[in-house]
């Protein structure tokens, strides 16, 4: 617990994009995504949300993946499945990485992401692309998380 408590510290302090800043956010990034090829099992499940203005339930879909490949997307709150069009909003933990990785590609005012001390997931995103727009702003998280036997 006191490893993720001060990646997210870290991370709250580095999230700006930009310099120094920017640095710290990239090299966070890189290592969760190594503690994740590492460590990430080939099974397991979450529900990932989303807070953004955009397509697809403004709810937790509870996703399930076996060997690395999707089973199955439920929106938590009807227990009925994610409609297909919005599967790739709601994706695998490798996804989940791409959203942060293309955040920190492209030119945006402020990304924060905390990282899972065991596995690496990114467990939190906050992305803000221009720091004048709330409505540009898009939160993500990951809950629940947990290895499938």
């Amino acid at each position: 617990m006191r490893a993720r408590t001060l990646a997210a510290a870290l991370l709250l302090i580095a999230g700006c994009t930009g310099g120094e800043d920017f640095d710290l956010a990239q090299q966070a990034y890189e290592k969760a995504l190594q503690r994740w090829s590492q460590n990430g099992p080939a099974s397991y499940s979450f529900v990932f949300t989303q807070s953004c203005v955009c397509a697809g339930p403004k709810t937790g879909v509870r996703i399930v993946v076996r060997n690395r490949v999707v089973e199955s997307r439920t929106v938590v709150d009807t227990g009925l499945p994610l409609e297909p069009q919005f599967a790739s909003r709601f994706p695998a933990v490798p996804g989940v990485f791409a959203i942060v990785g293309d955040a920190l590609s492209a030119n945006i005012f402020m990304i924060q992401a905390d990282y899972d001390a065991d596995y690496g997931y990114p467990f939190q995103i906050v992305i803000d692309e221009d720091g004048v727009n709330v409505s540009d702003n898009q939160v993500y998280s990951i809950t629940g998380f947990a290895p499938i036997e």
